[in-house]
């Protein structure tokens, strides 16, 4: 994959980045002309990829799995830096790219000001529910990964570390709010 992003692929869809995937059997497309186009696509980028329409993309893991599983899509490599068990036999972007990490996370959180007692028992079962069994599956099922539940102030310091990082990425993207 990485060797296809470097000679340049004709069509680079993001409709989230999670999974690089290519319609089974295709062979990217090589121009004679490197070109790297990155196109922000609708979430029709799945359907145009199996259709052929474009070469590869980078599909979140919900889209993805279900189709690599069915056999319609061929995974190149998983976008978080370590291997996931969703996909235990495609390797992680990072493993030949170093430092490549860019991999979705949900969290919840509630108005600042909320009392800590109501943060805290939020928390409490919040965690209850996510190591719950048939939760965990019910994830597995939707192609997300699990991670380990977390404190309050854990999960802050994780929004904390992450804020600067994606700020330098819209930044130097050129990203413009319309």
């Amino acid at each position: 994959m990485i060797d296809a992003i470097r000679k340049g692929l004709t069509l680079l869809a993001g409709a989230t980045l999670a999974i690089v995937a290519l319609p089974v059997g295709a062979q990217p497309a090589y121009p004679a002309k490197p070109v790297r186009l990155v196109v922000p696509y609708p979430p029709a980028a799945l359907t145009d990829l199996l259709a052929g329409q474009i070469q590869v993309m980078f599909a979140d893991a919900t889209i993805a799995v279900p189709n690599i599983k069915a056999g319609k899509v061929t995974a190149l490599g998983t976008s978080a830096a370590r291997q996931t068990t969703l996909l235990p036999a495609v390797p992680p972007v990072a493993a030949t790219v170093a430092g490549f990490d860019w991999q979705a996370w949900q969290g919840i959180v509630a108005p600042a000001g909320t009392p800590k007692e109501i943060v805290a028992r939020l928390a409490t079962e919040l965690q209850r529910i996510q190591a719950a069994p048939e939760f965990r599956e019910q994830l597995f099922k939707f192609g997300m990964e699990p991670s380990p539940p977390h404190t309050p102030a854990e999960f802050a310091a994780i929004i904390e570390a992450e804020q600067p990082r994606w700020a330098k990425a819209v930044r130097e993207s050129g990203a413009k709010v319309d």
